[in-house]
């Protein structure tokens, strides 16, 4: 597992959120990004993704379906979607955020204390490795 960061910037350009998370390689973090600058698109311009001092590429393959997506790149989303709904950043008032939060949890059938507490649980552990 490696850490990534992702920037959201606005359209001033200066940074509306920030994010940090785990997953496996580039491929993962970059969809990993691109949905969750979807998801806060109504606040954001764009977005950088980071690993370390190495910008990433946000390509994602050719051929790419979004329904290809495993389980847990998709509760990553849901738990990273809730950290910046429940952040101090700009983006965290992000209308299509909300939206898009509530329609994963309903999709997992999940609640929001459910899907936020593992988020909690397994940046405790990472932290606890680092």
């Amino acid at each position: 597992m490696a850490r990534y960061r992702v920037d959201f910037v606005n359209w001033n350009p200066s940074i509306a959120g920030r994010d940090d998370f785990d997953v496996e390689d580039d491929a993962q973090a970059a969809v990993i990004a691109r949905l969750l600058r979807n998801a806060c698109s109504d606040r954001c311009a764009g977005f950088e993704l980071w690993q370390g001092a190495r910008r990433v590429d946000t390509l994602l393959p050719k051929g790419f379906e979004i329904q290809e997506l495993s389980a847990r790149v998709q509760e990553i989303v849901l738990e990273r979607e809730l950290a910046l709904r429940d952040s101090k950043w700009s983006i965290a008032d992000s209308q299509r955020l909300l939206e898009k939060t509530q329609h994963l949890l309903q999709r997992t059938a999940r609640s929001p204390g459910e899907a936020r507490g593992q988020a909690t649980v397994a940046e405790s552990a990472i932290e606890a490795a680092g």
